[in-house]
């Protein structure tokens, strides 16, 4: 056989095989397992009829002398029984990863966090083998798996001082309780060292469970002391930032009053008189801009031309509008331009108020001709 088919056959027999160095010596220890049959001092089995588990601490002829997880002990015949390896009994649903993980999952999901610290090496010794009786049962497991996180692990997986914590007396097996106070901090309620029944594990749940619901009203309370602080702290604040805002408006009046000096008057907006109202639009408007740029000499007014003269309509609101004429043209053109200027292009759609009566003057001549529309030629 090669060394790693004795390693597998000697692992599943429960046999220890951390201190052999060679193949020779993993030999021996399979010839002494084989010689001792199947029941070899120190398993584990399962009665046939009652599905229960046992640990048989030792076989004499065809009777096991038997121990089970309440603390009872009994002689069998081994024809009753089947024997199962540890990796084979039942036991609470363990968490997958470290003992730091396992922690802070507690601390997480508000549960106990349960730590059985073993040996790991081979087949379980008597007391660590009643520890796996124990947390086999159906009460311990379905009261762990409800209230507790569940880790099983060996002293090298744990740092010096957690295992001081879990296991205080260096005695393994241990079976810890532990409260968490945060993901990486615990408070250990107590740990029972060696060999435990499952009325001694289910005690030692329960007192871990009530524990923890001290631990979590002390937390509560806290924090409603807190509270109660911060509120009184905040009515506090108020109230004299109330009593500050009083005495300021006490003294405000009892302080004489400075006279009030008088509103001065809001300025009338001026009357739109009639002659400045926005013109109607109508026919004779329309009618009056087209026969204007119809009667422009050759069609076109002084664009180009030599004796070209720019004329500007400033109105009273600085708009301006501006055209050019031929100096040729009579002064009644200018005023038929005036009075039909916003209905021109040069308006550009604005809404022009064209006055009654406008001055006409040159650049460079401030007063200049008076000129006047006749009633109801606007």
């Amino acid at each position: 056989m090669s060394v790693r088919q004795l390693k597998a056959e000697l692992a599943a027999r429960d046999v220890e095989i951390s201190h052999c160095r060679d193949r020779s010596e993993l030999l021996a220890l399979l010839r002494k397992a084989r010689a001792a049959g199947l029941w070899d001092s120190g398993s584990f089995a399962m009665r046939r009829q009652q599905r229960s588990f046992c640990w048989v601490e030792m076989v004499e002829g065809r009777q096991a002398y038997s121990h089970f997880g309440e603390g009872a002990t009994a002689i069998q015949n081994v024809e009753d029984l089947e024997p199962v390896t540890a990796a084979e009994m039942p036991c609470p649903a363990r968490f997958e990863g470290s003992f730091e993980a396992a922690r802070a999952q507690a601390f997480l999901k508000s549960k106990l966090l349960v730590v059985a610290v073993v040996s790991g090496r081979g087949k379980p010794q008597k007391d660590e083998a009643l520890q796996y009786l124990a947390l086999a049962s159906d009460e311990v497991r379905s009261v762990l798996s409800e209230n507790a996180i569940f880790w099983r692990g060996r002293p090298a997986e744990l740092k010096d001082t957690q295992l001081r914590q879990l296991a205080p007396m260096d005695t393994l097996p241990s079976l810890a309780i532990a409260v968490t106070l945060a993901a990486d901090a615990m408070t250990v309620i107590l740990a029972v060292p060696g060999a435990v029944t499952r009325t001694q594990t289910l005690e030692s749940i329960l007192e871990g469970l009530e524990a923890m619901e001290v631990h979590r009203q002390l937390m509560q309370a806290r924090r409603n002391d807190e509270d109660v602080q911060l509120r009184q702290a905040q009515d506090q604040e108020y109230a004299d930032a109330l009593a500050r805002d009083q005495a300021a408006a006490a003294r405000a009046q009892q302080a004489p009053q400075a006279p009030q000096a008088p509103q001065a008057a809001l300025p009338v907006p001026p009357t739109v008189r009639p002659e400045t109202r926005p013109p109607h639009v109508d026919e004779r408007h329309v009618a009056a801009a087209e026969q204007f740029l119809s009667e422009a000499p050759n069609g076109q007014d002084g664009d180009g031309r030599d004796d070209a003269v720019r004329l500007v309509l400033k109105l009273p609101s600085g708009e301006r509008v501006e055209r050019t004429f031929n100096a040729q043209e009579p002064l009644s053109r200018v005023q038929q331009w005036a009075r039909c200027c916003p209905w021109l292009p040069e308006a550009e759609g604005r809404q022009l108020v064209i006055p009654a009566a406008f001055q006409l003057a040159r650049a460079l001549d401030p007063v200049g001709i008076r000129c006047q529309f006749a009633p109801g030629s606007r």
